[in-house]
């Protein structure tokens, strides 16, 4: 406690209320952490309409059985022997399907021209059915060209849960490992906060504050990523991430990635300033008495 009063001499009440402040910060990240939702259903785009229809419908005609009509919109790179069973062992696995009972997951359009190909227009477009046996999720690129419109890949989830509870971002039935990361995802925020308002009413200069602010802030490494749904864990090396958090959905129909990074800025302003003080005592001691 001397220490951090060295840093900071401003009257004790100030320094309560710094640490009221990273109080509060540590309370807000638990509740933030704890209701973390994300929507289970993407709206459709008015650029992706068209798109949309033509895979459906495709959709429709694998359900339905009428694997030669949903073969003939596939490209000629996938037209195949093994695509025609596919398509036919689809349909007998997931039966009829109420086109009015889907939700869209994954809803992308891209534009692209090449000197060969021509303008053309892209979608990436993902679904998600209820069928007698579970739940089925439909990934599919579609490529529109010259007004005719062919399928470029297709692929065939079969759930046993809705995507929202599969990719849900709670603590039912998580391991150890789960509420490791949960805990480090709160403790380094609240340490980055308290050594940056630590750091802001010390003494130093306003460009060695600006300075250390970027450092505190920016600086924390390596980071440690888990799959929320899966457990499964990630390194890297090199990363910059504001408070040294960071939680993310890419898509709707894959699982959140929660990840936390050392905070090496922060630490490295305690080291600095527990050597300064630490030389400063050192002088005062070797102080001579008038």
């Amino acid at each position: 406690m001397e220490n951090l009063l060295s840093l900071c001499p401003n009257p004790p009440g100030r320094n309560q209320l710094a640490l009221k402040v990273s109080i509060g910060f540590y309370v807000l990240a638990v509740l933030l952490l704890g209701g973390c939702t994300q929507t289970d259903d993407l709206p459709l785009l008015d650029m992706a309409a068209q798109g949309d229809t033509f895979a459906r419908e495709f959709i429709d005609e694998v359900a339905k059985g009428e694997a030669n009509s949903a073969y003939a919109k596939l490209t000629t790179e996938l037209q195949s022997d093994n695509a025609m069973t596919f398509l036919e062992a689809t349909g007998n696995n997931i039966g009829n399907l109420n086109q009015e009972d889907y939700k869209i997951v994954e809803q992308r359009v891209d534009f692209r021209t090449g000197t060969k190909t021509g303008p053309e227009k892209l979608y990436s477009l993902g679904y998600e059915y209820p069928f007698d046996k579970g739940y089925v999720l439909f990934l599919m690129s579609l490529r529109e060209k010259d007004g005719e419109t062919e399928v470029t890949s297709f692929n065939v989830d079969y759930l046993p849960e809705p995507l929202s509870n599969l990719t849900a971002f709670n603590l039912n039935d998580k391991s150890a490992l789960h509420y490791l990361f949960i805990f480090f995802g709160v403790a380094v925020p609240f340490f980055v906060v308290t050594t940056m308002i630590v750091m802001l009413r010390s003494n130093l200069t306003g460009k060695k504050k600006i300075l250390w602010a970027l450092l505190i802030l920016l600086v924390n490494m390596p980071q440690f990523a888990i799959n929320w749904a899966t457990a499964d864990v990630d390194f890297s090396t090199l990363s910059i991430s504001l408070l040294g958090v960071g939680i993310s959905r890419p898509a709707l129909f894959l699982p959140w990635i929660f990840s936390f990074s050392l905070p090496i800025g922060a630490a490295g302003y305690w080291f600095q300033a527990g050597s300064n003080d630490a030389l400063a005592r050192v002088a005062k001691a070797n102080e001579k008495p008038d």
